[in-house]
């Protein structure tokens, strides 16, 4: 009766353990959002930004990773990614038709993020949309929109439930006509597989900070 228990324990915990699976499998397959990401970064590379620390790498991190998603070896840039802690930004922007009397600069900052904790890599994108108004005729800014944060978990496992919470965002103007925008979020999951109790996994803190000029 005792190793029918433990037999029946295992097998609750093998079931536990593989619910938890990455999305990032080993065949080189990756999620949807990661690859939905790193096309839009190889496809508008103007338009991205790569940090290593407070170092700017995006060329080197371009030259050095083309072959690779050339060949669909994304797998060995998501692992590179978490391994060397890339700050990778795509920034878009969005177009607002401007009048007579003032011209509105906006764009979206989105920011791949991964993390593993507990054997289990999960993903998902920040995604900060920033807006001032200046005036065309004098080159003053005239308002500073607050910052809009949302994030993205894209698919994160059957036994997840992640979120995001103790959000803040900021802004600042540093000069004429550039603004200076932060932001700040924690995010945890809730992890509750089959005939296991629950647990809340904390995945850390994310903090970005962008600069928006017209």
């Amino acid at each position: 009766m005792k190793k029918f228990f433990i037999s029946i324990t295992v097998i609750f915990l093998t079931i536990g353990i593989f619910s938890t699976t990455s999305i990032v499998k080993a065949d080189d397959e990756v999620s949807q959002l990661f690859k939905d990401f790193i096309d839009e970064c190889f496809n508008d590379r103007d338009n991205v930004t790569v940090y290593l620390g407070s170092k700017d790498v995006t060329d080197d991190f371009f030259n050095k990773y083309y072959n690779m998603y050339s060949k669909g070896e994304l797998l060995a840039i998501n692992n590179a990614i978490e391994f060397f802690n890339y700050d990778i930004t795509h920034e878009i922007d969005t177009l607002i038709p401007s009048t007579k009397a003032s011209t509105t600069r906006s764009k979206t900052f989105k920011s791949y993020e991964t993390k593993t904790v507990n054997g289990n890599k999960k993903e998902w994108t920040t995604m900060l949309y920033c807006k001032f108004t200046y005036n065309s005729s004098t080159g003053n800014i005239t308002s500073i929109s607050n910052p809009q944060l949302n994030v993205d978990f894209g698919e994160c496992g059957n036994a997840f439930t992640p979120r995001f919470l103790n959000v803040s965002t900021g802004k600042e103007q540093i000069g004429r006509l550039s603004v200076k925008y932060t932001c700040s979020n924690d995010v945890e999951a809730t992890y509750d597989p089959p005939f296991l109790p629950a647990s809340t996994w904390d995945f850390g803190n994310c903090s970005h900070s962008y600069t928006l000029s017209a």
